[in-house]
């Protein structure tokens, strides 16, 4: 072969390996936006199906703080199983939750003491903790027994803390000494306080755990056969079956103890309404919290 011709030869290859590069390029380039393309796509669609999934939420939250919707009522749910679209409402009550700051301010300590044994935390580390949350919220700077104030805070490289004023959010409770090893045995712990009621547990309305703190008479099974005997026949709250006790004393009976006319935490009806509505579309879930007295909105969360 002659040198032109070997010449000719090499560039002709060189050009060919450049097309194939360049298609191979552009091959590269078109499976990145085809892929970019339908990644969008999926983006959008989860878009659409939340905004209606919202929609479909707000629909049922309006019905729930409606004030004559009441628990049980048929409204309160529509679903279409083969779409997976609709919506679901339960109406609950704030005053069946432990009102955080109250028991705090008013020497309740015990309630609190129970519930986080109750959750398995040993009675030592459980009475600090009790201590470490009240000296959170208290206006000076002493420390209890157990407790933790500033200087304790320091030393764990928190300097700022505590607050010494009431709770304004859950939140900050995390903040406190000792909170972490609880929320260990107890993620959901957020799920059995309020800042929101009037200051009083329902117990018509509270769990098993919450009434037993509470009264702090018989034990654990003896609230479950409580609730249960409470909820009805379909062991559900806040359903038309539901046989309420008519008062504290009613109640405290049941455990074989009598009402102490000193203890104010405790009631037998509510004055502040949750309302969780869940909406879902073709799959796709939303579910709004909203807590109200009367018509006045007190805290809401989207979820």
């Amino acid at each position: 072969m002659s040198p032109q011709h070997l010449k000719t030869y090499r560039q002709s290859g060189a050009s060919l390996v450049a097309v194939l590069w360049l298609i191979g390029f552009l091959g590269l380039a078109i499976l990145g936006a085809a892929k970019f393309v339908t990644l969008d796509t999926s983006w959008a669609t989860k878009v659409k199906k939340r905004a209606e999934a919202k929609n479909l939420a707000e629909t049922g939250l309006a019905l729930g703080t409606h004030p004559r919707v009441k628990s049980g009522d048929p409204l309160l749910r529509s679903f279409d199983p083969e779409t997976e679209t609709g919506y679901e409402v339960r109406i609950t009550s704030e005053e069946g939750l432990i009102p955080l700051n109250q028991v705090l301010l008013s020497g309740r300590k015990d309630c609190l003491k129970r519930l986080f044994e109750i959750w398995g935390q040993d009675p030592d580390e459980a009475a600090s903790l009790v201590d470490a949350l009240r000296d959170w919220i208290d206006a000076d700077g002493l420390a209890s027994l157990n407790g933790a104030e500033s200087p304790a805070y320091d030393a764990a490289g928190r300097p700022g803390l505590p607050f010494n004023r009431p709770f304004a959010s859950l939140g900050e409770v995390d903040l406190v000494i000792g909170m972490e090893r609880l929320a260990a045995l107890k993620p959901d712990w957020k799920d059995y306080f309020t800042l929101w009621s009037m200051g009083q547990i329902d117990l018509n309305e509270a769990s098993a755990e919450i009434v037993y703190a509470a009264i702090g008479a018989g034990d654990l099974t003896r609230a479950e056969e409580f609730v249960l005997l409470r909820d009805g026949a379909d062991g559900a709250s806040g359903t038309l079956d539901d046989q309420k006790f008519p008062s504290v004393q009613s109640v405290v009976a049941f455990f074989g103890a009598q009402a102490d006319p000193g203890n104010t935490l405790l009631t037998a009806r509510s004055a502040t309404r949750r309302v969780y509505s869940r909406g879902v579309y073709r799959g796709e879930a939303v579910g709004i919290s909203e807590t109200r007295r009367s018509n006045l909105l007190l805290w809401r969360r989207e979820q």
